[in-house]
């Protein structure tokens, strides 16, 4: 097998570069609450949610924040009896919150719950008793009168169910009992569709996990798509329904096993996953995507510049993915399996961890205060004189310029030089001819506004790949080194990126005398920009 070097360029376009501003609302402290895992809703005055522990009991809360100032008022503790450590998210139906927890209650199964608004008693509608479910880890929905939802766990295989009740706590029904082969351990919630409702599982199908669909009619179930790994595997969050499609995200496998974001039809069950995560973009996304727009917005466990998960933004094709807020730790880590719900032009959400005291943060990204700069374009492309970034704009107002940054781990960034703003509509050429001795550099600007306010690019890379370009041997060398299928002139670099010999390629096989040159790491260049290392002993 040979082993070239094959450079590429990432290039990510983006509409509006927003300087989409990143607040930390509320850092929970234990006794407040901790470890937010869900969904904020929203009655127009006040954010509601549910902490998965915490409180006076330590088995999780129920709250409420002012949008007016940001307090937060805890309305309930959980104490177990009435159950404990909730994971899915609130529902809101008048003046009732519903919402399930998936242990505690009179089985330890978890249970149904609704409680008033402003707080009061909390009522326990109904206890799961293993037969007919256990442990609901999502959501319910509401369809009329009815409440829907899944467990994760129990019914007759034990491998969660589907289920209905009344809101007003009776008529519970248990719709269907997941086996294995059409589905298993559903952690998210439905969505409904007509006579349809729509969900995932977690494992079951062909293990990974699978896509289906059950009627509220008469309970049938029919599975949409059994997920294979290579397009997806094991989703934890929740379907939307789109102009005919369902979206949503897998946690792991995919291309680059990080997870995916995909899309399904619902008239014919075609399948398309429009995009992979890398890593560095997030990995691990357990939440469920919010469409606002022509975007979809959504989160990832963690993955992303500093490991702790991000906020980001891609076309409903898939095109255009932005990472809008990579977490820090301290401004929040590890968003969980909820969404991003949006009020007054602002997106507001919840991480698991990290904040002011490690247990988590509610926290809001402004969609309205744009930055001076309306990006275009932002590509990095190897060249022999260096690194070589391009960048356009289509607007600029009160820019003073562009700092260049690099990483050599894609986490830390350091500035090496700064670029003046140009001013209204400019294209941008930067040549980095530092030497790098990684197979991946990353690149991103900060762009600075003349009252010093900054907002950051989205992380470009250059990467060194296998590939069938150029072969050089024997690496280590002393006296010489072969070089296979070069075009044109090959020059070699040292470590500061300068070069120190060139030589004309001889056709399939070149021969490169180095005695000349002192210990150290080198790159071999042909004209087609591809490279390889080698060491000089």
């Amino acid at each position: 097998m040979k082993k070239n070097i094959r450079l590429l360029f990432v290039v990510l376009f983006w509409a509006c570069s927003a300087r989409a501003q990143y607040a930390v609302v509320h850092s929970f402290n234990g006794n407040d609450g901790e470890k937010p895992y869900s969904s904020l809703i929203s009655d127009g005055a006040y954010l509601y949610g549910v902490t998965n522990r915490g409180g006076t009991y330590g088995m999780g809360t129920i709250f409420k924040v002012s949008l007016a100032d940001g307090t937060l008022t805890d309305i309930y503790y959980f104490n177990g009896t009435d159950g404990r450590y909730p994971y899915g998210s609130l529902i809101m139906d008048g003046d009732y919150l519903y919402g399930m927890t998936p242990s505690g209650g009179a089985f330890d199964n978890g249970n149904i719950f609704k409680i008033n608004k402003s707080g009061g008693v909390l009522t326990d509608m109904h206890d799961f008793d293993g037969a007919g479910g256990a442990n609901p880890y999502g959501s319910l929905v509401i369809d009329g009168d009815s409440l829907y939802g899944m467990t994760t766990f129990g019914g007759t295989a034990g491998d969660g169910t589907v289920f209905k009740i009344n809101k007003d706590g009776s008529g519970f029904v248990d719709m269907h009992d997941f086996n294995g082969s059409d589905g298993g351990t559903p952690y998210g919630s439905l969505v409904g569709d007509g006579a349809y409702l729509y969900g995932m599982t977690y494992f079951g199908g062909n293990f990974y996990g699978n896509i289906f669909k059950i009627s509220k009619i008469d309970g049938s179930l029919t599975n949409m798509h059994n997920f294979s790994g290579t397009d997806g595997a094991n989703p934890y969050g929740s379907l939307i329904i789109q102009d005919g499609y369902l979206y949503g995200m897998t946690s792991g496998s995919g291309l680059n096993n990080n997870g995916n974001i995909f899309k399904l039809s619902i008239a014919d069950n075609s399948f398309t996953s429009i995009y992979d995560f890398n890593g560095i973009d997030g990995a691990t996304p357990l939440s469920t995507l919010f469409r606002d727009g022509n975007y979809l917005y959504g989160t990832t466990f963690n993955g992303g510049l500093n490991t702790y998960g991000n906020i980001f933004k891609v076309n409903l094709d898939g095109t255009g993915f932005i990472s809008m807020h990579d977490f820090v730790g301290t401004d929040g880590a590890a968003p969980g399996y909820g969404s991003l719900i949006s009020v007054n032009n602002s997106l507001y959400g919840m991480t698991g961890q990290g904040g002011a005291n490690g247990k988590g943060v509610i926290y809001k990204f402004d969609l309205s205060a744009a930055m001076p700069v309306h990006f275009i374009s932002f590509t990095a492309t190897f060249t022999s004189n260096g690194n070589r970034l391009d960048w356009a704009t289509g607007e600029e107002t009160n820019s003073k310029g562009f700092q260049v940054e690099v990483s050599t781990n894609g986490k830390d960034f350091t500035g090496i030089d700064f670029v003046a703003a140009k001013g209204s509509t400019s294209r941008y050429r930067y040549i980095d001819t530092h030497s790098y001795n990684v197979s991946t550099v990353y690149y991103r600007l900060k762009q600075i506004d003349i009252e010093g306010k900054i907002a950051y690019s989205p992380v470009v890379s250059i990467r060194a790949d296998e590939n069938g370009g150029i072969t050089v041997y024997p690496n280590p060398a002393s006296a010489s080194v072969t070089v296979t299928d070069a075009s044109g002139d090959i020059q070699i670099f040292n470590s500061a990126g300068k070069a120190v010999l060139k030589q004309i390629s001889s056709g399939a096989k070149t021969i490169i005398d180095i005695r000349s040159l002192p210990s150290g790491i080198y790159f071999i260049v042909d004209a087609k920009g591809n490279r390889k290392r080698f060491m000089k002993e």
